[in-house]
């Protein structure tokens, strides 16, 4: 199986993310509905089908991943369409003029990559995806990158792929094990414990299974979910991060 450096990967969705954007405000010039793909890399059309519901080898939709959930015999609604009866007017500084003048001045090096996904996401969450106009680009672009991170960069997408989830145990007992005199200020200090514990608990995860924030599906309250890749090595990994965390945890009570 041919796989992409980490560093190819990020570039070729900063380039696809920048296309879509530009695509959506009618940057002169933009490519319309084209995925980039390079010879020997990842192939982004796959990718992308298992979110549209495009025709491939496995043309049903990724229902769980998005921030809305349709069944999978929904129209499409291209980006560049607006959806009858309705006008999609982003707010006046989602302009191509804007993105692209803030897309210059990203970082070069490692923390690009962090700095266009924050730009994505403030342009990306109020403009249409490209498929469906219910679900922002950002989120669209999201979950493409999301699978491409889970399948290790991989040519074509992963036959499976591993959701992680995590729980902190006696939440309830932890926060309301407080005296009657200076209640709001004890809670409050260990509501915000509670949510700096699961902060690095997931950070430490991403770091271990090489993934970026991105592949966060969902973390609450206490809880996490992560997409991440299937396999004996990710199982390993998660078996001996489990055991780190609770051995710390345990130390610390």
């Amino acid at each position: 199986m041919v796989k992409t450096t980490m560093k190819k990967i990020q570039t070729l969705l900063i380039d696809w993310g920048a296309q879509q954007v530009g695509a959506c405000l009618g940057a002169a010039g933009a490519a319309q509905t084209a995925l980039p793909s390079s010879a020997g890399g990842p192939d982004l059309p796959a990718y992308h089908a298992l979110l549209s519901g495009g025709q491939g080898k496995r043309p049903s939709r990724l229902l769980s991943w998005l921030s809305l959930v349709y069944p999978p015999d929904l129209p499409a609604a291209p980006c560049q369409e607006q959806p009858p009866g309705k006008e999609i007017v982003p707010p006046d500084f989602v302009r191509w003029e804007n993105f692209a003048a803030e897309y210059g001045r990203l970082p070069v090096g490692e923390r690009r990559f962090t700095a266009f996904t924050h730009l994505m996401r403030r342009y990306g969450e109020r403009l249409p995806g490209t498929f469906d106009e219910r679900i922002s680009l950002y989120d669209e672009w999201r979950g493409v990158a999301a699978l491409l991170f889970a399948s290790d960069g991989a040519a074509e997408p992963a036959e499976s792929f591993l959701l992680v989830g995590g729980d902190t145990s006696g939440i309830q007992d932890f926060l309301y094990n407080v005296s009657y005199q200076g209640a709001a200020k004890g809670l409050r200090g260990r509501s915000f414990f509670l949510q700096l514990l699961s902060d690095a608990v997931v950070r430490g995860l991403l770091a271990e299974l090489d993934l970026p924030e991105l592949n966060v599906v969902y973390a609450a309250g206490g809880n996490f979910l992560l997409l991440a890749p299937a396999g004996e090595e990710t199982e390993k990994r998660l078996a001996q991060y489990r055991r780190r965390v609770n051995d710390v945890l345990r130390r610390g009570t």
